[in-house]
């Protein structure tokens, strides 16, 4: 694994994030229905049947737990990235790659806050600042 590859981690954790969070979301709103259902179950004509709720309960269970997990993964992966990015010697890298793989900023939109076009940034002081980070660390992984 590349230093870039390791850093891009934090991008592919935070995605999957707000993925489980959306899921969240849709299940806590299922079980809130199906929880007033059951306040209401003698009016349900058949009887309410507690299955649906069990199962909705346990993938939110597992979802939560999950979430958790990822959240804990990735608060590591910053603070170790954080140390890599705290050991580079010019401030303007380490505000850059601060933005970018502990803030997750988009390269357009830092370029936009320090005043660089995107292409200088991107062609320029990024491989100028991933050669320094590579010769502190040699290859991540």
């Amino acid at each position: 694994m590349t230093v870039k590859e390791y850093l891009q981690q934090a991008f592919t954790i935070e995605r999957t994030i707000r993925a489980v969070r959306a899921q969240i979301v849709e299940l806590e709103a299922k079980r809130t229905f199906i929880s007033s259902v059951v306040l209401c179950a003698d009016k349900v004509q058949g009887g309410f049947h507690s299955e649906g709720f069990t199962k909705l309960s346990d993938k939110y269970i597992d979802l939560i737990s999950g979430y958790i997990d990822d959240e804990r993964r990735l608060t590591e992966l910053k603070s170790e990235i954080r140390d890599i990015i705290n050991g580079l010697k010019s401030p303007v890298h380490r505000l850059i790659m601060t933005e970018r793989y502990i803030n997750l900023k988009r390269w357009e939109d830092i370029a936009l806050d320090n005043e660089y076009s995107v292409d200088y940034l991107t062609n320029n002081l990024l491989p100028k600042i991933f050669k320094e980070v590579e010769k502190r660390l040699g290859k991540v992984g």
